[in-house]
């Protein structure tokens, strides 16, 4: 196959106009050519950072003024084709991540940056004060350029761990999108607050930090390896112990589960991959899997973890992934 054509496909690719004998071609030429791949990274790259400037809304309780917001989508189609290309070859996760400067000196509002995660395993973030942040995938993390006197405060969608640089005199603020904030002074911590999800989870690996909750206000005060889940609808807060080896792994792009039901780990996957899992029977959710996976393909996790258990199986059904019992 020509480059040339191979661009034509590509084009045709991004406007969703392929035949299914050109997706073949398409789908064979990303798994032999190494620069077919580098190829369709770029213009994947470029094609997102691209897309239309539009005026959009700021995270709530807020107010910085005039913002100009780049949206940045993936294509359900690319999700589906990237799938299918994984299933043949494990090709590496492709990354996108983006920094985006919200230009609000003009009205006297400090000026603030954020990070948007789209699939990338971790994408870290170093803070003003020197705190460092393991930003996951689908996740989005706003922050000024210069933290203001007597508090230090950025904004989450999704899933972070931080590294807190110790500064008592300036309290570090964690807020979600559901209101709920978390406190620290110098400490480690893993906040999970995804927009779609009816619960948030903050877990202390180490120090002390303050869950604060939406409205009231009431606070509780972590411990290590405690894990504080909030439910957004019941309004409840619910403490377990967990091991942190799950998280420390998570920071390093790696994906363990330690007797971990699969209600979890679909959960996981399915914000990695960006694709949907449909299960067909919820009494598999509260099997236990214990693995760990770091450079292996959607399909490649899929394999291992229902080849664990004679009970499970799965099937690609369009767009979505289906897992059922036998």
């Amino acid at each position: 196959m020509k480059k040339d054509n191979f661009h034509k496909l590509l084009d045709k690719f991004q406007n969703d106009t392929l035949t299914e004998r050109e997706k073949a071609q398409f789908e064979k030429k990303l798994e032999t050519s190494a620069h077919a791949r580098k190829v369709f990274h770029n213009f994947n790259k470029v094609c997102f950072a691209l897309e239309a400037v539009e005026a959009d809304g700021e995270f709530s309780g807020s107010n910085p003024g005039r913002i100009v917001r780049r949206r940045l989508r993936r294509r359900r189609s690319f999700a589906s084709l990237a799938a299918g290309i994984a299933a043949a070859v494990a090709l590496p996760l492709l990354i996108f991540t983006f920094y985006r400067i919200y230009n609000t000196a003009e009205s006297g509002v400090p000026l603030y940056t954020e990070v948007v995660s789209t699939n990338a395993k971790v994408t870290h973030v170093i803070l003003p004060d020197g705190s460092r942040v393991a930003l996951y995938s689908g996740s989005a993390l706003r922050y000024p350029e210069n933290f203001t006197a007597g508090e230090r405060n950025v904004h989450l969608r999704g899933e972070a761990t931080f590294e807190v640089t110790s500064d008592p005199r300036n309290p570090f603020f964690v807020n979600t999108l559901d209101g709920v904030k978390v406190k620290a002074y110098g400490t480690k911590f893993n906040v999970c607050a995804y927009e779609k999800e009816n619960t948030s989870q903050v877990y202390l690996m180490g120090g002390a930090v303050d869950f604060i909750a939406p409205s009231t206000g009431n606070s509780v005060t972590l411990k290590p390896e405690i894990c504080l889940t909030y439910g957004r609808m019941e309004k409840n807060v619910l403490l377990t112990h967990r091991s942190p080896e799950e998280y420390d792994a998570h920071q390093q792009g790696i994906l363990m589960f330690r007797k971990t039901p699969l209600k979890e780990i679909v959960l996981k996957i399915s914000r990695l991959y960006d694709v949907e899992i449909i299960v067909e029977n919820d009494r598999i959710l509260q099997y236990l899997y214990t693995g760990s996976f770091k450079d292996e393909s959607l399909y490649q996790i899929m394999d291992v973890i229902t080849q664990s258990s004679p009970d499970l199986r799965w099937s690609v059904q369009g767009e979505t992934i289906l897992l059922s019992s036998k």
